[in-house]
């Protein structure tokens, strides 16, 4: 074949091999198709934008791998499976509240049974005040210490400690004979308690020997005690058998 006029045999050569696209040499193959890379899918066509943070079709992130372009990576978490929640927060705050609720109420009750049982000061009243244990009328007066005592066969008592004496008058009010058993016990400021001396409960003229008291009448008397040196006596219990009791102060 001849050569085209004005044209050299190099011009033609090089008019018979056009250019391959895209700036692929000769001799080497063009790429066939998109390529698929193991980690990240398909790779962009030639002249295609790269895509990157969104996950192909048809598969799902696997959790334990590295986060892909465009994500965040989540720590210090447990993430549920896909399509399931997560378990809710408001069933635990529940239980809590109570649980607290009956802790609370057990360390209520405890603490009203404590003080339930607690003994309680009673009230005293002031001393010459009359007082009433179960419809019987007390009136504690003329308390003394120091006193000697001589008994029925005119023998003087001899007292351990301190002989004192307080005058007791009874009226019930009520219908019902009311034991007395001693008519009185004395007490100092630190609870310490003193029995009478049934010594002298009925060897003294004036000692207060009948210890029960009928519906509608009055008894009275002196009631002795034998109190040890160091201790003073200041409030008089009074009442009857299994009942009540009343508090006077004695000055």
């Amino acid at each position: 074949m001849g050569s085209f006029a004005g044209t050299s045999l190099e011009e033609e050569s090089a008019m018979a091999v056009p250019p391959h696209p895209y700036g692929h040499q000769p001799g080497s193959q063009p790429p066939q198709g998109p390529q698929q890379d193991p980690q990240y899918g398909l790779q962009p066509q030639y002249g295609q934008q790269a895509q990157y943070g969104q996950p192909q079709y048809g598969q799902q992130p696997q959790y334990g791998q590295q986060p892909q372009y465009g994500q965040q990576p989540q720590y210090g978490q447990a993430h549920p499976p896909y399509g399931q929640q997560p378990p809710s927060q408001k069933t635990s705050n529940a239980t809590k509240l109570i649980v607290i609720g009956v802790v609370a109420l057990v360390a209520i009750i405890l603490v009203a049974g404590i003080v339930a049982i607690l003994p309680r000061k009673p009230e005293i009243a002031p001393a010459g005040t009359p007082v009433i244990a179960e419809d019987v009328v007390f009136h504690i007066t003329d308390y003394q210490c120091g006193v000697e005592a001589v008994d029925i066969l005119d023998e003087p008592y001899e007292p351990d400690g301190q002989l004192c004496k307080v005058h007791v008058k009874a009226t019930n009010n009520g219908t019902e004979t009311k034991n007395l058993l001693t008519a009185a016990v004395l007490l100092d400021d630190d609870d310490n308690r003193f029995d009478p001396s049934f010594d002298l409960m009925f060897s003294m003229d004036d000692a207060l020997s009948e210890r029960s008291v009928d519906g509608k009448a009055t008894i009275e008397g002196f009631v002795y005690f034998d109190i040890p040196h160091g201790f003073t006596a200041t409030i008089a219990e009074v009442g009857i058998l299994f009942g009540d009791k009343a508090y006077v102060r004695l000055s």
